[in-house]
This record gives structure tokens, C-alpha cells and sequence, in this order.
């Protein structure tokens, strides 16, 4: 699950570095869609602003709310049933997407024109410690809506640009703060 998260993370961070800076920070919804190699798929939402995301995954050990909130260093990990919530460091890996952007999507290989869902995308690989990893990037929303790499599958689906209120990127006040706070390891 964190390999997944930090892929996602990088796969959101390229989403919302990509929107010309004309449009400003960008601001979308949509759902997604992740198909784990060997495992079961899984679906949920997905709400991007500026650097800020929301996960909502519901899969086979029920539905989790991820927070990423890099302006305040931490990701918050809240679950549903339970209404708690746990705090993790917001590491300074979590947010490559700086680097990504303009570095690696420039050296990416542009492997030709293809269609997702209906939506016309330039597709590119890029390698990164020996790895290859696909983005079908839509020419029409100017993000990626799918990536592929040897461990899963995330397509974004029914994309929706619109304006996002910032309490979807708080902790509700009804949850309770769980007793544990996860902290990176010391390396």
C-alpha cells in the first residue's frame, strides 16, 4: 500500500505540474481506478488542489481517507467506520514531482498517440532506476489519466475541473485522533 501511495503521489503531483500555469493552481476531481498486479483491483475518488490531494480508496479491507498536505509536512490517514484518524510525516520523497517535471518528462520517450477511455493521450516512458513506467497524458485536460508500471495499474476516470473547497483537505471535527502517530524511519 505505501509503494501505491507513492506512486499515486508522484502520478498526482505530475497531474496538478502539468496544468499551464495560465490556469493557476490546478484544481480537479475524478475517480480512479487501481489494478494492482496479482491482486484485487480497487476503486475510489480523488480530489487534487495545488499540491494538496485527497485519496478515497474503498477496497477489500474497506475504505481509507488519505490527506497529503505537503505545506504542513504531514499525511493524515483517516479511517471510515472507526472515524479516526493517525498522522504521518510528509517525507521529502513523497514530493518528487518537482524534479519529475522538469527533468524526467522531458527526457521521457514519446511513444505515440493512443486513446483512454475515449480521450485522446500522447503516450511516454520514462525510466527511472531501471524501471519503466508509462503516462498516457490527455491532450485535452493537459494531465495524465493513466500510468502503468511493473507493479499496477491507476487510470483516472471522468475527470472534473472544478472548484475544490479547502475543508475536503482537513481532518473532519468529528474524528478522533488515533493514539499512535506514525513517523518516518530514521535511515
Amino acid at each position: 500500500m505505501l509503494k501505491f501511495c507513492k506512486t499515486l503521489i508522484v502520478f498526482l503531483a505530475l497531474s496538478a505540474g502539468m496544468l499551464p500555469a495560465a490556469h493557476g493552481a490546478a484544481q480537479f476531481s475524478a475517480g480512479l481506478v487501481v489494478l494492482p498486479k496479482g491482486a484485487r483491483p480497487y476503486t475510489g475518488e480523488i480530489f487534487v488542489k495545488g499540491a494538496k490531494i485527497r485519496q478515497e480508496t474503498s477496497g477489500p479491507n474497506g475504505t481509507q481517507t488519505m490527506i497529503f498536505r505537503p505545506d504542513l509536512k504531514v499525511t493524515w490517514v483517516m479511517t471510515g467506520p472507526a472515524k479516526i484518524w493517525l498522522q504521518m510525516a510528509y517525507l521529502p520523497t513523497d514530493n518528487e514531482f518537482e524534479e519529475w517535471r522538469s527533468q524526467k518528462f522531458t527526457n521521457a520517450l514519446f511513444l505515440g498517440n493512443d486513446t483512454i477511455r475515449g480521450i485522446n493521450c500522447g503516450k511516454y516512458q520514462a525510466v527511472e532506476d531501471g524501471k519503466a513506467t508509462v503516462y498516457w497524458v490527455s491532450e485535452r485536460l493537459s494531465l495524465p489519466v493513466r500510468i502503468e508500471n511493473q507493479d499496477e495499474t491507476i487510470e483516472f476516470i471522468n475527470v472534473r475541473k472544478c472548484k475544490l473547497d479547502d475543508s475536503l483537505f482537513e481532518i473532519p471535527p468529528f474524528y478522533k485522533k488515533a493514539i499512535t502517530t506514525i513517523e518516518p524511519p530514521q535511515e
